[in-house]
């Protein structure tokens, strides 16, 4: 079931990493080699699906599209 203004052919997907920007460590080597872990990130992820008539067939098409910062 679609939201009821996004209707049920668009679907929108918000996703974040380290979403408070906070400096971490996901691992070191001793004390000479440390990994700092990675930043903030944000994507969108949008997908439309639309239905082509022809004749008497019908085609699925669904496009996807991904944004990133």
């Amino acid at each position: 079931m679609g939201h009821p203004w996004l209707g049920d052919n668009l679907h929108l997907q918000l996703n974040a990493k380290n979403l408070f920007d906070t400096t971490y460590y996901p691992s070191s080597g001793g004390s000479t080699r440390v990994v700092v872990g990675d930043p903030l990130e944000v994507s969108l992820q949008a997908s439309v699906k639309f239905l082509i008539s022809r004749r008497d067939n019908l085609l699925l098409i669904s496009l996807c599209d991904n944004f990133h910062t």
